[in-house]
């Protein structure tokens, strides 16, 4: 048998805001997950005016709003293992944490490429964003939206020309789909040639990280601390919370306050798999793509990823699952 690839176990880890592996059937019990509460205001605002420091402001069906600045460069090139080669597991896992390096956004801070927060609705075409100020948008007589009112907290009121991008995604796991996350537990597991080595469960990602860590010194004799690889980094950068919205936003919010914005659409006519694009470029071969299996058991999230690797007649498969739940 040979060596289990540390690094490339732990560059999984290291790199994951999201990487699953099946764990259950779909269950249609679908009366366990409510309609999220803000369903009616959720829409995508994108501005146009060129004096605007905003690019787009969105109401999400949970309640929270993601408003991108300008200058927010979506794309970037994928992480890479700590041994200078790109890790061959979780595409998914490597482009969210390559972007979690570059992005410097955090919750309601000012000026930041992402501002994410509560919202509250004040009436029907006015919204109060908190720690951000006010939102009215102002429709034709049609009732379609020309423009915003910003009123930052504690500033002056300004008008940019912005448009409401259509919902182009409405079916029954869309609707379980499209709300806020938050993480419940993790579980990790390893194959060799079909047989299990390696299944650690936790209630959160930086505890998964040192019990597989205790496991690797309790079963491998050639264990050395450095196969673990830098595990501190997984416990400052670990993601807290997930969004998916109607207009194909996918965000994600991580422990150390940085956000990630990302987009998705099914990619199956069951609405079994979403696939992900960070340059919003489904057809490139460019690594900033890749495929998650979705499954709703009860009022839970369950989202799949699992690399396998064969060479020389041996195989190895390693799977990481997140169980998660609705923020409300």
């Amino acid at each position: 048998m040979k060596k289990f690839n540390y690094l490339a176990i732990f560059g999984l880890l290291l790199t994951a805001a999201l990487g699953f592996t099946s764990c259950s059937d779909d269950d249609d019990e679908g009366g366990a997950l409510d309609p999220p509460a803000f369903e009616a205001s959720a829409a995508k605002y994108e501005i146009s005016s060129n004096n605007s420091p905003y690019a787009s402001i969105e109401l999400t069906e949970s309640g929270n709003y993601i408003i991108v600045n300008k200058g927010y460069n979506t794309a970037s090139a994928p992480a890479k293992a700590a041994n200078g080669k790109k890790s061959p597991i979780s595409l998914l896992a490597k482009n969210m944490m390559a972007k979690t390096a570059k992005t410097k956004g955090h919750r309601v801070a000012p000026y930041s490429p992402i501002l994410y927060g509560t919202y509250t609705k004040i009436d029907d075409n006015t919204y109060n964003l908190a720690g951000f100020g006010t939102v009215k948008v102002v429709t034709d007589g049609n009732g379609n939206a020309v423009s915003l009112d910003i009123t930052p907290a504690g500033g002056q009121t300004v008008t940019y020309t912005a448009t409401k991008q259509n919902k182009n995604l409405n079916s029954t796991n869309t609707n379980r789909l499209c709300r806020t996350w938050k993480i419940d537990g993790c579980r990790m597991y390893v194959k060799y040639n079909g047989r299990n080595m390696m299944d650690i469960s936790a209630n959160s990602m930086e505890e998964l990280v040192v019990k597989i860590e205790a496991w690797m010194k309790a079963n491998d004799p050639e264990y050395e601390p450095g196969d673990a690889g830098d595990i501190e980094t997984l416990k400052e950068t670990s993601p807290q919370q997930l969004v998916f919205t109607k207009t194909g936003t996918y965000m994600v919010y991580y422990k150390n306050s940085q956000l990630a914005v990302s987009t998705w659409r099914w990619c199956n006519a069951q609405e079994t798999q979403i696939e992900y694009s960070w340059d919003n470029n489904f057809d490139s071969d460019n690594g900033l793509n890749g495929k998650v299996d979705v499954a709703f058991s009860g009022n839970k999230l369950l989202m799949t990823e699992k690399e396998t690797e064969t060479e020389d007649g041996e195989t190895l498969e390693t799977g990481l699952i997140f169980t998660m739940s609705e923020v409300k």
